[in-house]
C-alpha cells in the first residue's frame, strides 16, 4: 500500500513537471489572485506554511482537503491577519462529519484593502477607492481505505477593484496517506479559470504540493516538510516542527524558502482549553514591518449537547443516586410485574 501510494504521489509530480516547467520560464508572476497564496491558519503558518501531509484541523480545507477526514466533531474555525500596510485578511470555516468516513466543509477567504488614495504625477489625492478580494470554497473528503484519503473542494472566486469586478472558479484535490506516526500527503491548488480585469486575463496561482510528516516522543513533536511547485514561480520548500510542551500548550517554528519579503523564518504558539484552541503566529518582515495572525478553533458537538444529557449538579446527583437503592429498585420491579399480571388476560 504505501508503495502504490509513493508511485501515486510522485507520478502526480512527474505529469506536472513539463507543464510547470513551461509555465514557470514563460510565465513566471504572471498569476492573478495572489491573495489565495496567503495561508489561513496561525498554526500552520507558525510552521512555516508545511500542512499539507499535517492536514488534521479545519483549515485542511486550504492546506489539503483529504485532511478533513481527520476531523471527528463538528468544528468551527476563523482566522485574523495584520497583514501589511493596514490590509487584513480574514479566514472562517465549519467542518461537519458524516457517518465516519466522510466530512463536508465550508470556508470563506477574505481580504480587504481599504481606502486607498488616488494621486497624480504631483503627488496631489485626486480621490480614493476600495479593493477587496474574496473566495468561497465547499469541500468533501472521504475515507478510501483505513490509511488513505482523500478530498476536493470547489471554490468560487471575486475581485473587486473600484468599479471593475472579476470572478473566477477553481478547484483544489489532496490524498493523504498515514501509517503509524508517518505521514504523506499531495495536493494541487487553484486549478481553474482565468481571471479578468478590464481586457486583462490572468491564470490563477496553481500549486502542487508535496508534503511528508513524521510524529515522535509520543506524538509529542511533529516534523514536517513540503515542497511546491507554482505556476508563477520556482520551487520551494518549507519546513516546521510542533513540540506539545504541555496537554495545553505548544510551541511552533518554521522556514519557507519561498518568502520574498522577510527571512522565511516563523514563529508561533497554540493554546488548547477544553474544545477551544487558539493558536499564533509572528513573522518578521524586516523593513516592512511584522505580521500578526491569530486564529480559533472549536468544536461544537460538546456545545450543543441537549439540556438532557448535561451533568447533574453534584447535589441533585447525590439525591439521585440515594433514591436509586436497591431496596426502591426491587420494590419498582415488584409493582411492575404486579400491573402486568394484573393486566393480563386469560385465553378463553
Amino acid at each position: 500500500m504505501l508503495r502504490r501510494v509513493l508511485i501515486s504521489i510522485v507520478g502526480i509530480g512527474l505529469i506536472l513537471s513539463p507543464i510547470q516547467v513551461f509555465a514557470i520560464s514563460s510565465k513566471a508572476g504572471d498569476a492573478g489572485a495572489n491573495f489565495l497564496k496567503v495561508g489561513v491558519s496561525a498554526r500552520a503558518s507558525a510552521m512555516g506554511e508545511v500542512f499539507c501531509a499535517v492536514a488534521d484541523d479545519v483549515s485542511s480545507i486550504y492546506y489539503n482537503p483529504a485532511g478533513l477526514v481527520q476531523i471527528k466533531q463538528r468544528t468551527f474555525g476563523l482566522m485574523h491577519t495584520d497583514w501589511l500596510e493596514e490590509v487584513n485578511y480574514e479566514f472562517l470555516a465549519y467542518a461537519e462529519p458524516y457517518n465516519n468516513d466522510k466530512v463536508f466543509g465550508m470556508s470563506l477567504n477574505y481580504l480587504g484593502m481599504g481606502k486607498m488614495k488616488i494621486k497624480d504625477i504631483n503627488n496631489q489625492t485626486l480621490g480614493d477607492f476600495d479593493a477587496r478580494d474574496l473566495a468561497l470554497s465547499i469541500a468533501y473528503a472521504k475515507k478510501l481505505k483505513e490509511n488513505l484519503f482523500a478530498g476536493a473542494n470547489l471554490k468560487f472566486i471575486q475581485q473587486e477593484l473600484e468599479k471593475e469586478v472579476s470572478s473566477s472558479v477553481a478547484v483544489d484535490g489532496g490524498i493523504l496517506y498515514k501509517k503509524e506516526d508517518l505521514s504523506l500527503g499531495a495536493c494541487i491548488s487553484n486549478l481553474g479559470t482565468k481571471i479578468k480585469f478590464i481586457k486583462d486575463k490572468e491564470s490563477l496561482p496553481l500549486n502542487l504540493k508535496l508534503g511528508i510528516a513524521y510524529k515522535l516522543l509520543d506524538n509529542r513533536v511533529i516534523l514536517a516538510l513540503d515542497i511546491n511547485r507554482p505556476i508563477d514561480n520556482d520551487i520551494n520548500f518549507g519546513i516546521g516542527t510542533e513540540y506539545q510542551v504541555t496537554n495545553n500548550l505548544f510551541v511552533r517554528a518554521g522556514y519557507n524558502s519561498r518568502s520574498d519579503l522577510g527571512n522565511g523564518i516563523s514563529l508561533g504558539c497554540g493554546f488548547k482549553v477544553g474544545n477551544f484552541q487558539v493558536d499564533y503566529c509572528f513573522l518578521p518582515y524586516e523593513r516592512l514591518g511584522d505580521v500578526h495572525r491569530f486564529s480559533l478553533q472549536f468544536k461544537l458537538r460538546e456545545l450543543l449537547k441537549s439540556k438532557s444529557e448535561l451533568p447533574l449538579p453534584p447535589v441533585e446527583q447525590e439525591t439521585l443516586n440515594k433514591l436509586r437503592t436497591p431496596e426502591s429498585q426491587n420494590t419498582e420491579y415488584v409493582a411492575k410485574q404486579s400491573y402486568l399480571e394484573e393486566e393480563t388476560i386469560e385465553p378463553i
